[in-house]
């Protein structure tokens, strides 16, 4: 996404029309971001989100006791309101508005885990250059959205619950019941695909 995007709002789920309905986020991903989020806490410390759509990984980088900070960059300004009010009770939480690609990289900060789920990012191939000098030896990245064949990233596969695959608008996704997910971790130099477990 833009930012620019109008966006359809429901219980669980909210779509764009670009010509078509096409689903941002629905509550059936909600155990898969929940692993999502729980990968890049591996180390706890301090976590960048890209993208908050309904708040499924955020709610479990929230649940980590070790994650003593949280920062969310969100494109779309109508997302980035609810993010707002999402984290009125949460110290340890900052949100800015704006896309990842023209904001990254943050000054003066490191983070030890980072989540990139974003909607139609053609951006994407970029991040890990990008978000490079906001890294340390042994951050985490996570990808929800698979990108080409980039030998820096390790894939993980998580088994879906059938049911939660079945309310998806685009189960077609979920091959037997499955989705992969891709990581990397800083070396201190370069990103490399070694397990994190």
């Amino acid at each position: 996404m833009d930012g620019e995007e109008y966006l359809f709002f429901y219980p669980g789920a909210i779509y764009t029309n670009n010509g078509q309905n096409d689903c941002v986020m629905h509550v059936g991903e909600k155990k898969l971001m929940e692993f999502m989020a729980s990968l890049a806490c591996v180390n706890g410390g301090d976590i960048l989100e890209i993208g908050f759509g309904l708040n499924l990984s955020a709610d479990e980088v929230q649940n980590k006791s070790s994650v003593t900070s949280h920062t969310i960059i969100e494109v779309h300004p109508e997302i980035y309101e609810r993010a707002l009010y999402w984290k009125k009770d949460k110290k340890n939480v900052e949100v800015l508005l704006g896309d990842w690609y023209e904001i990254l990289p943050l000054k003066n900060k490191i983070f030890d885990g980072i989540i990139h789920d974003t909607h139609n990012d053609r951006n994407i191939p970029n991040f890990l250059d990008i978000v490079k000098p906001n890294c340390k030896e042994g951050t985490i990245v996570v990808f929800f959205e698979n990108q080409a064949n980039d030998l820096r990233l390790r894939e993980i596969k998580y088994d879906m619950d059938p049911n939660d695959v079945e309310v998806l608008p685009y189960r077609d996704s979920f091959r037997n019941n499955n989705y992969t997910l891709k990581y990397s971790v800083f070396n201190g130099i370069q990103f490399v695909p070694i397990p994190i477990f």
